[in-house]
């Protein structure tokens, strides 16, 4: 899971990052990233319900929380693999984003990337701890909820003012939901964290050979 983590954190920042500089040879290393993300994930499930005819009461919570997770991280790979498919597309049409939706994008995609990265840290903790890296994870979801609000309502004015190309609003905005659902998942593991630690369960490593042995 750490492995599947990593990468798919690497596909997040290289989306972001081709929003601005897209790059076709970048977009298809990392449209391979994303098929091993997925692969990861059936091995990862595959593995669980094996593990799973041997558990007992909460370490089968722990379990299909774990078989939860790996879907939430498979579900951000695919949200950032959407990100660059609409690049490509604002790439091939020639358009581009005002300097004010730059700017909204670049603050929401900074949010989005430490999130992410806080999630990372909060899968090596070990039993205990990380409870402020999950409440930070949900605090700034909340806040990339409503910058994702305002930056939609902002987006709609300079539309009507016509002070950004037409062809990239649509763009615009399904960058933006792809962003916050990105964030959303995250939300979703660090609420499942809180849940599993408040319960007194191991989530921060895999400890069920603890049981069998």
């Amino acid at each position: 899971m750490t492995r599947q983590y990593t990468l798919t954190l690497k596909i997040v920042l290289d989306s972001l990052r081709l929003i601005f500089n897209y790059s076709d040879e970048i977009r298809k290393d990392t449209k391979y990233i994303g098929m091993v993300v997925n692969s990861l994930r059936k091995e990862i499930v595959k593995y669980l319900l094996k593990v799973s005819t041997r558990a007992t009461g909460p370490d089968s919570k722990v379990l299909l929380t774990y078989t939860v997770i790996t879907d939430d991280i498979a579900s951000i790979a695919k949200h950032a693999d959407n990100i660059l498919d609409l690049s490509r597309i604002n790439a091939r049409n020639r358009t581009d984003f005002s300097a004010a939706a730059k700017a909204e994008l670049n603050e929401i995609g900074e949010l989005v990337k430490s999130n992410l990265e806080l999630v990372l840290e909060l899968n090596a903790q070990t039993p205990g701890g990380g409870r402020e890296i999950a409440e930070k994870i949900l605090l700034q979801e909340n806040t990339i909820d409503r910058l994702v609000q305002e930056a939609r309502e902002k987006h709609s004015e300079r539309f009507h003012q016509h002070t950004c190309q037409a062809e990239s609003a649509p763009i615009f905005i399904e960058i933006l939901i792809n962003m916050e659902r990105i964030s959303d998942h995250c939300e979703n593991i660090a609420q499942y964290f809180l849940e599993y630690r408040n319960q007194g369960v191991r989530t921060g490593k895999l400890l069920a050979s603890e049981k069998a042995e």
